[in-house]
This record gives C-alpha cells, sequence and structure tokens, in this order.
C-alpha cells in the first residue's frame, strides 16, 4: 500500500465519509469501459490481416510479432475491463458507505451525543467513548459487552471506518492493476517472444502467455503432443490447452510404462529375477495414480482420435492439473465447464480428509462427490441467471485439489499435517493464487470469478487471497477463521465477503486459526453471513437446511437442493445472497 494511502487512512473521520460520492471512480470506470473497446478493435484488426504474399522464416517471424501483438491487445481488453468493474464496484461501495455514515452521524443526533474532533462519539455530558480499535485487535464479538447505545455508536463508526480502509487499499490495488497495464501495453519482452525452447520457470504468468500465444498453432499441437511436461501444470496457459497437454501426457505415460511391463513379461517368466520384480512393483506402482486420473477421461489411441481431441474447443471436463506422485500423495485440480470462457468461474477448495480417487473420481467411472457438489452449484447459477434474463452467460468451476489435505491421524498425532496447522494451508495457497492469476491471465475477456472454501480449505483460500487481486469475491462454508481477520486482508471490498455455518457444524467460528469468521451474525460483521436454514424462495421453491459440518453444497437423500447450496450458487451468478441470515 502506497504511503499516501496510509496517511488518507489515518486521518479520516466520520464527517469525511459522509461526503465521500464515488463519482470519480464510477468515471474513471467508464474511461476503462472505452479504452476496452479499443483494444478489442485492434486485436480483430491484427488477426485479420492477409500474409498471403509472404513466405518463410520472414513470415513466421511477422506472424509471431504480429500474434504477440494482439494477444498483448486481447490483455489489455480484458484488463481494462477487470478494472472497469473493479472500480464500478468500489463506486458503489463509496456510496453505500456514504450512506451508512450519514445514517450513523443522524443516529447520534438523534440519541443526543456529539462528535469531538477526532471523530468518537460522546453523550451529552461527554463522560464516554471507547477505543474503536480495540474492538478489532481483540478478535471478539463487535457488540459483546455493549449495551450501552453510545459505545453501540462508537462500535459502528469503527465498522464505518474499517470498510472505508479497506475500499482505500482496495482501489490502491486497483492502482497497481493499472500500473502492469501500462508496463504490458509496452508489448512483450523480446526475451520472451524469441524463447524457443521450454518456458523460462522465472516467468510469471503473464510472461508465460505471451510465450504460448505467440506460438503457431502448429507449433502449440506440436508442445502438447511431444513436450506436454512443459505446460500441462503451467499458470498462464489457457485450461483446455493444459487438458490436452494432460491427456496427451498420461498416454504417452501408459504406453512407456505397459511396453517396458511387456518386455519384461516376453522373456517367457515368471520366476522372475529379484531386479525384474522390483521393477515390475514400481511400475505398477506408477500406474495406480494413472488408473485413478484416466477412468473418467477418454485417451485418445489412433492418431485420427488425436488430431479430432487436439482440434477440439472446449471439454465438459477438464483434467487442468495433477501431480505425477504415488497414489497417497496423488493431486489434481479439474474443471468442470468451458473454464477459458465462462463468464462466471468458481475456485473451489475443499477441506480435511479431502482425497483425489474420493472428491473427484467415483466408482465405476462416476465423478466424486465434490465434482457432484460442484455440478450441483454451477447448475442452480445457471438456472438464477436464466430466470434473471441472463440466459446468455455461462458459469464454470474448478476443483482444486493440489495441496495435501489434512488428515484426522495427523491431527491425531499432532504433525505437520494436522488440520490444526497452517503448514499446508500456507503452501497450497501459493499454487491457488497462481491458479487464479492464470485464470484470470488466459480467460477471454474479464470473468466473474470466485473463490470458495470449505472448512480447511477456506483457510488455505483466504491465505491465497493475500496473495492475489484476480478474484472478485469469496465465499467460505464451515471455516475454521482465515488466519488473519478482516477484509483487508483478503482484497476484498466491503460485501464481497460470505460466510455461511450450519447448525451442529463445530468447525464454524470455532477459531482454530485466529479470527473465526462465525457463522452468528454479530460476530466479524466484516463478513455477509447467509442462511443455511431450510428457506422459501420468493418464487415459492422449498430449500432444505443444513446440518453438521458437510451438508453445504450436496442435495437432501431425496434429491432437494440446500439453501446453502442455493445461496452460494446465487454469489456465483453475481447477485449476492438470495436467503440472509437472521
Amino acid at each position: 500500500m502506497s504511503k499516501r494511502s496510509e496517511e488518507r487512512m489515518r486521518m479520516f473521520t466520520l464527517q469525511d465519509l459522509m461526503a465521500w460520492s464515488g463519482e470519480g471512480l464510477e468515471k474513471a470506470s467508464f474511461d476503462f469501459h472505452c479504452a476496452a473497446g479499443k483494444y478489442k478493435n485492434l486485436n480483430d484488426e491484427l488477426l485479420d490481416v492477409n500474409n498471403s504474399k509472404l513466405s518463410g522464416a520472414f513470415a513466421e517471424s511477422e506472424m509471431r510479432t504480429r500474434r504477440a501483438i494482439a494477444d498483448d491487445a486481447m490483455d489489455l481488453y480484458s484488463g481494462c475491463h477487470k478494472i472497469e468493474s473493479d472500480l464500478a464496484e468500489a463506486s458503489k461501495a463509496v456510496k453505500e458507505l456514504s450512506r451508512e455514515a450519514n445514517d450513523i452521524f443522524n443516529s447520534v443526533r438523534i440519541a443526543g451525543g456529539r462528535f469531538t474532533a477526532d471523530g468518537n462519539v460522546y453523550d451529552a455530558d461527554q463522560n464516554y467513548k471507547i477505543n474503536v480499535d480495540h474492538i478489532y485487535k481483540s478478535g471478539r464479538n463487535l457488540w459483546e459487552g455493549i449495551s450501552d447505545a453510545n459505545q453501540k455508536l462508537n462500535a459502528m463508526v469503527a465498522l464505518c471506518i474499517r470498510k472505508a480502509k479497506d475500499i482505500i487499499k482496495f482501489v490502491d490495488n486497483v492502482y497497481s492493476e493499472i500500473i502492469q497495464l501500462n508496463k504490458k501495453a509496452k508489448g512483450t519482452k523480446v526475451s520472451v517472444l524469441n524463447w524457443n525452447q521450454k518456458p523460462n520457470p522465472s516467468w510469471d504468468v503473464e510472461e508465460v502467455n505471451d510465450w504460448w500465444t505467440s506460438r503457431s498453432p502448429q507449433e502449440q499441437i506440436d508442445i502438447i503432443k511431444n513436450k506436454s511436461d512443459w505446460i500441462r501444470n503451467l499458470d498462464g496457459v489457457p485450461c483446455n490447452d493444459r487438458h490436452k497437454a494432460n491427456i496427451m501426457y498420461l498416454r504417452n505415460k501408459y504406453i512407456s510404462i505397459n511396453n517396458e511391463m511387456g518386455l519384461i513379461m516376453r522373456k517367457g517368466r515368471p520366476p522372475f529375477t529379484l531386479n525384474e520384480e522390483k521393477r515390475l512393483t514400481e511400475l505398477s506402482d506408477m500406474k495406480q495414480p494413472l488408473d485413478i486420473l484416466q477412468k473418467n477421461f477418454s485417451i485418445p489411441i489412433s492418431d485420427e482420435e488425436i488430431n479430432t481431441f487436439l482440434n477440439q474447443k472446449s471439454f465438459n471436463y477438464s483434467l487442468i492439473g495433477f501431480r505425477d506422485s504415488p497414489k497417497a500423495n496423488l493431486r489434481a485440480i479439474v474443471g468442470v465447464g468451458d473454464v477459458d470462457n465462462a463468464d462466471h468461474v468458481m475456485v473451489h477448495t475443499p477441506g480435511m480428509n479431502s482425497t483425489v480417487d474420493k472428491n473427484i473420481f467415483g466408482k465405476n467411472g462416476n465423478w466424486g462427490g465434490g465434482i457432484r457438489d460442484m455440478n450441483n452449484i454451477l447448475h442452480l447459477s445457471k438456472k438464477i441467471l436464466t430466470q434473471s434474463g441472463k440466459n446468455n452467460q455461462n458459469v464454470a468451476g474448478v476443483y482444486n485439489l493440489n495441496y495435501n489435505a489434512p488428515n484426522w491421524n495427523d491431527t491425531l498425532f499432532n504433525t505437520d499435517g494436522s488440520v490444526l496447522s497452517n503448514e499446508h494451508a500456507k503452501s497450497g495457497a501459493k499454487k491457488l493464487s497462481k491458479l487464479c492469476d492464470g485464470i484470470q491471465t488466459t480467460h477471454n475477456g474479464d470473468t466473474h470469478m470466485i473463490v470458495t472454501g470449505h472448512s480447511y480449505g477456506s483457510l488455505l483460500s483466504a491465505y491465497a487471497l493475500n496473495r492475489t487481486t484476480a478474484p472478485d469475491g469469496y465465499t467460505a462454508f464451515g471455516p475454521p477463521g482465515f488466519g488473519k481477520g478482516g477484509n483487508s486482508n483478503l482484497n476484498m471490498l466491503p460485501g464481497h465477503v460470505f460466510i455461511g455455518g450450519a447448525r451442529g457444524d463445530p468447525v464454524a467460528g470455532s477459531a482454530w486459526h485466529n479470527t473465526p469468521p462465525s457463522s452468528i451474525p454479530d460476530h466479524n460483521v466484516d463478513y455477509e453471513h447467509f442462511s443455511t436454514e431450510k428457506w422459501k424462495s420468493p418464487s415459492g421453491e422449498v430449500y432444505a437446511g443444513s446440518h453438521g459440518h458437510s451438508e453445504y453444497m450436496n442435495k437432501t437423500d431425496d434429491g432437494h437442493y440446500r439453501t446453502s447450496a442455493y445461496n452460494i450458487a446465487n454469489i456465483l451468478a453475481g447477485n449476492g445472497i438470495a436467503a440472509p441470515e437472521n
């Protein structure tokens, strides 16, 4: 954060907030809207240029440069759209905060109180004020022990100023994004453009994307087919291309393993030598995770199947990444829907006891419980969009199990894998933040992206949000805490962090990891709390309640959707909470 922003946060009072208008942010948003259109037109013009008169190395060099410039124009288009959206949301937040500040001011006047120059509220006799900063440093219930009306008014002032600080930090992040756009406008680095080998590990996601998009379509196909390990887990490459690379990697790995096993078996044994036995065991262990990964995806075999697969534009399910490791440590990222092009994208991280072979892949070629839950949310969100007249908008999800989720055994023996430790959350957060940045960078236009997390996955997601500004909202259910509480640490505007806690959930609000984002409305009022109880929608549809720690996204035994799932879907659609907590 800039020194100027920090100074501003120390200086303003409630009276200052009353004068905030948001008009400047609104105008800036419109300016970026206009700029976005210009860059989109530039991208179209560059790609439409006829190069038929050029040939040879010169033609390829010309096209590589043109593809890079066109991609830069598209990146600027997407970046301008994101800034447009961010500034519009910031303007809305400023206007709401100004109204709130005026309401508090009038309440103070009606109560017979007065403001001092430092912004604190005193009663008529000037005999009471509270230290407003202490409320938030303590991590306690905002209203706990506050029965006096003047104390509550002071608490409301403190919350209002807290929100203002969150807005300032958010806008400061937007300014940083503008600076990055300015760097992007200078064009792709020559070192990236001319790089004909594998990507440099030091590149950020935008440099990776510049490298990838500057390749010709045939070069991209060659890399996917023959050098899939270069890009299959690489943030900055589109999700559909990563899927193709992962499937080709699986195919080639299977062929390699089967060929080696065949060579050993064709020697006419058993009995095998000790070395042969050892190698067969190793190869069998190597196949185990591959068997899990491939059972829900079609692996192309023939040249015709490979060509058809490589030319496919999108997939219902995509293997965005996986760690090639033993079954016990298998990690994977799976996309549901067209992640590269969807208008709304949900990036979800599950919690304790989650495994790839249970949460992602089920039995007999069926999808696991986690993917089924995600499909529930996506179905409901699409339904909500259609009902609100946005049937042309699409949704997609990314199921992120790219970390070692804690389990009960590790907790019982108090190892680093314990759910009470934040080690796995912090290491997984680095990968999740890059994943979000990669989705934002490679997406066709700006997408409305929300990050969601269940249980320990919400802690991991909170740490990730400290490292990225790509997501537009955050939804946590059954959370044990965020490590560091407050929207400011999540890079979110007020009203963009949503919390749900069901009855009988011992984890929600447990404060296992610092500030508890409790399901109780009066706790942590930075956050928006949604209902998990039985609820009847305005249109008459009845949604079931949730109980315990694991019912937030799934259906009831008789196939009914839950209120919590409907709320999450509504947030994904960009509509906020449908059923707030009472």
